[in-house]
């Protein structure tokens, strides 16, 4: 039997009703393997997940993390204007779509850590701590940094803080909206 055979990943399909291969799997009339219907159907559900996942956190961006920030900046806490169409380097894309692509990103990466099996308080719980915590370490340690901006802002209380309360506010958002893309949730 060669590695082929062997595959967990591949089955043979009997399209000529002549039987098995002895292992469990059947034999093709012309040879060629199949991939199981599980399999297919298993990728399918997780391309579906990501991408709902991903709109889930790039509408969040736009309506709970840019609409707290709007807040912020209307009660004078931050001089950062929400919605920021300032063209960002190396693709010259507005500011907030930028910052939408990447919380698509980040709604896709806690998902599959996460995962959606939870009871709705610890769900909800923790999108909005790991949604605090991780988006803003990377922000903090990593792209401040790189934008020639000092690590932690300076170690600013009020720019650890902001981050801290956007990102939260955009995972509880992108909780929200998964939860609500998911059928029979509602």
């Amino acid at each position: 039997m060669t590695p082929r055979e062997r595959s967990p990943f591949l089955q043979q399909v009997d399209h000529s009703g002549t039987g098995s291969a002895g292992d469990g799997r059947t034999i093709v009339e012309h040879g060629a393997q199949q991939p199981p219907v599980r399999t297919a159907i298993r990728l399918r559900a997780r391309w579906q997940s990501g991408l709902k996942a991903f709109v889930a956190g790039f509408l969040s961006t736009l309506s709970f993390h840019q609409g707290m920030l709007a807040v912020l900046h209307g009660a004078g806490l931050v001089a950062r204007v929400s919605y920021s169409m300032a063209p960002t380097y190396p693709l010259h894309a507005p500011a907030v779509i930028s910052l939408a692509f990447w919380g698509g990103v980040w709604a896709v990466a806690l998902s599959s850590v996460i995962g959606r099996r939870r009871a709705a308080w610890t769900y909800y719980g923790a999108w909005t701590v790991l949604g605090a915590v991780f988006p803003s370490l990377v922000a903090l340690f990593v792209v401040l940094p790189l934008k020639g901006a000092p690590i932690a802002g300076g170690w600013s209380p009020e720019t650890i803080a902001t981050a801290l309360l956007l990102n939260g506010v955009w995972g509880f958002g992108a909780a929200l909206l998964l939860w609500g893309f998911e059928p029979g949730r509602r």
